[in-house]
């Protein structure tokens, strides 16, 4: 199906209860005002939520022209467990995922449209990402990608090779691999990781489709014993797929102990300066 010479996609969200209501509302506004609009916004809405997100919900979907979509969960369960329902349930082949404290561009999905459009055997296209802090006027870095296949598949036996909120993919494609699991921390990677390894149509577009929202929060999760044990239980899982050998798996091993123990102000630096582009 197609609208406005496009094809019909749904736009794929997941909310819970400690979000901010301001943070909600810039996303959902960055969808609306897009020069490719979803036919559908799809938020599974992750356990019961404060009034302050149920009304900025409630006005998008009472007020936007286009179609808002809800699924209630009766309990928190994460946000890979969200997504697998939202994946199952989105009425288009077409999905864009997008966070609901981070700000699309303008054109993101004209530009990923096209892509498909261009290549009809890709299966996910991703971009680049802009990080900022307090406001979307202090960036303070970029969160770079590979852009073609075979860069993809390299820089995945190591790391998350997509920018999670800034993807879209074939419905049929993520069911096809088994869709998100419950990963804490690792959901996306660890579907990529499946993705990867089916197919060879995949891409990223050597531009930023997604401003995301960082803060000190980040730095934190990317830590601690358990942040380490659920990263070990994903790279066993990329070794049985073969996407990455026993002197991969070691190698990087190695690199992710050292950054889940050191303390987080170091966790930070090494983000900043080893692994982002000022």
């Amino acid at each position: 199906m197609m609208q406005n010479g496009y094809p019909l996609f749904s736009v794929l969200m997941s909310v819970y209860k400690n979000e901010k209501s301001e943070y909600l509302k810039q996303a959902l506004s960055s969808i609306i005002d897009q020069s490719v609009k979803p036919n559908e916004i799809l938020i599974v809405e992750d356990g019961p939520l404060p009034n302050e997100l149920r009304e900025v919900l409630n006005a998008y979907e009472n007020n936007s022209r286009i179609s808002v979509r809800r699924i209630k969960l009766s309990k928190n369960h994460g946000l890979g467990y969200a997504l697998n329902i939202g994946v199952r349930e989105a009425k288009n082949d077409l999905i864009a995922r997008m966070d609901t404290d981070d700000i699309s561009v303008h054109d993101r999905f004209e530009l990923q449209l096209k892509a498909f459009m261009d290549d009809i055997n890709l299966v996910l296209v991703g971009g680049q990402i802009d990080e900022f802090e307090s406001n979307i006027g202090n960036i303070v870095s970029q969160k770079s990608m590979p852009c073609n296949s075979k860069e993809i598949l390299k820089y995945a036996k190591y790391r998350n090779p997509f920018n999670h909120p800034t993807v879209m993919f074939k419905k049929k494609a993520v069911l096809n691999v088994g869709n998100y699991s419950n990963i804490k921390g690792f959901e996306d990677y660890d579907l990529w990781g499946r993705l990867v390894t089916n197919s060879n149509n995949y891409a990223n577009l050597n531009k930023v489709l997604v401003h995301m929202r960082i803060g000190n929060g980040l730095y934190s999760r990317r830590g601690g014993i358990k942040y380490l044990i659920r990263y070990y239980h994903l790279r066993k899982r990329l070794k049985k797929l073969l996407l990455i050998n026993n002197r991969e798996m070691l190698l990087g091993d190695i690199f992710m102990t050292v950054n889940a123990i050191v303390p987080v102000r170091i966790r930070k630096i090494l983000y900043k300066h080893l692994l982002r582009q000022s």
